[in-house]
């Protein structure tokens, strides 16, 4: 019985253990990662949007590359496409949980105000 016990206590406490290890993977340093959304955000702040005559959603694919940074392959806007891809090209995001050359689709939404 005392066998038993001490068994369950190490398989319990290792466990444990092993899920505070994958909670420090997610979260490094502590911080909590910002969300690509919020990265691009961030990248795409002060955009000139006077070619836009109404509110308008792009869809922008992209790949990362070996560095982490986004390579912009195509958008389905021609007034925005080239001031998307000289905002975002090269831009490393942190705290992925992305593949290496994958292709990833992510909608912009722009308003008109």
């Amino acid at each position: 019985m005392k066998v038993s016990k001490t068994l369950i206590s190490f398989l319990t406490l290792a466990f444990l253990f092993s899920l505070n290890v994958k909670a420090a993977e997610l979260t490094p340093n502590g911080h909590e990662p910002s969300s690509i959304s919020k990265q691009v955000q961030a990248y795409l702040s002060g955009l000139d949007l006077g070619k836009l005559d109404e509110d308008k959603t792009v869809l922008v694919d992209f790949i990362l590359n070996s560095k982490g940074e986004m390579m912009i392959l195509s958008t389905n806007s021609k007034e925005l496409d080239s001031a998307l891809k000289a905002r975002l090209n090269y831009k490393v995001l942190q705290s992925h949980k992305l593949n290496l050359n994958k292709t990833y689709t992510i909608p912009l939404k722009f308003n008109k105000s």
